[in-house]
């Protein structure tokens, strides 16, 4: 993750016919980041994308561009030019070729070149169907040549708006391959999904909306960072001690269960802390990469 703070989202909302679809969203993003967005349809994922990504303008809070507060079109306009978005079903002209639609399309993005182009064909796959025209493409080929399209500029930040929705799961390995490889190119990505199980293993930070608010940040800040799930025996003296170490770790209680983030080198010490205390420890499961029970409505009994 880089160090350079390129977005910030400043009580951010939106309302259509009285009714809140965004409230209040605080948000950061920097450079080099690949940031998973998560709720279920009518969170309201695809209008936090549309406002960051210009598709709507008309909305409360502010955006904060590298530093500048987005105040007129031309700021505005500096914030798109680095920015390329996929909102929905990537638009293309059905009745040309893959090559034409590209072609066309980054001449009008003012990116156009024939070495450009047939480079962006080929980091998605689609070099060898690029005589092909778009209306004969399946979704995860229309998908692949979205991502064409923004590989062929040279933006910076890009905007994803459930790229998997619909793929057969040949494909969606596919589409997460070339996300990865944007990512390690130092792009910067924000990619939305109904799935948890989509982005948790792309994604070092997860966003998760619930009714149009921003409910969990879950930020990995390097790679010794994990979640662990650990079934334990609690007694009184035990739930005391756990809202001690509440003030020490990242962690809840439920139901026997503790969920704890924590570097994996710490787990240890933490574990012997548990046991100083004479609370008995059963299983401890590492659940970094299958975050859906982290995300529950986890109400802590203490």
């Amino acid at each position: 993750m880089g160090e350079l703070l390129v977005l910030q989202l400043e009580n951010v909302g939106k309302t259509y016919a009285g009714k809140d679809a965004l409230s209040a969203i605080d948000l950061s993003i920097e450079s080099g980041e690949f940031i998973g967005l998560i709720g279920v349809n009518g969170a309201g994922k695809s209008t936090l994308l549309k406002i960051i990504s210009g598709l709507i303008s008309n909305f409360t809070g502010n955006l904060v561009w590298k530093g500048k507060k987005i105040t007129n079109d031309e700021q505005r306009l500096s914030l798109l030019k680095d920015t390329k978005a996929l909102i929905e079903t990537p638009q293309f002209y059905p009745n040309l070729s893959g090559i034409d639609n590209l072609i066309y399309f980054t001449q009008l993005d003012g990116a156009y070149s024939n070495e450009k182009v047939v480079n962006a064909l080929q980091f998605v796959g689609l070099f060898e169907v690029k005589d092909k025209p778009f209306k004969q493409y399946s979704l995860g080929m229309k998908q692949k040549l979205g991502l064409a399209r923004i590989f062929s500029t040279d933006c910076s930040f890009i905007i994803l708006d459930e790229p998997f929705h619909g793929l057969d799961p040949k494909s969606k390995e596919e589409i997460k391959q070339i996300l990865i490889k944007l990512y390690q190119k130092g792009k910067t990505l924000l990619v939305s999904s109904h799935l948890l199980e989509d982005l948790s293993e792309l994604s070092n930070r997860v966003i998760y909306l619930e009714n149009g608010k921003l409910k969990k940040n879950i930020t990995w800040k390097n790679d010794r960072e994990f979640i662990y799930e650990i079934n334990v025996q609690v007694g009184d003296k035990g739930i005391q001690t756990i809202q001690t170490l509440k003030k020490q770790y990242q962690l809840t209680y439920r139901n026997d269960q503790l969920i704890i983030k924590i570097e994996r080198e710490k787990l240890p010490i933490f574990l012997k802390q548990l046991m100083a205390e004479n609370i008995t420890f059963y299983e401890v499961v590492d659940i970094t990469k299958t975050l859906q029970r982290y995300f529950e409505d986890r109400k802590d009994v203490v």
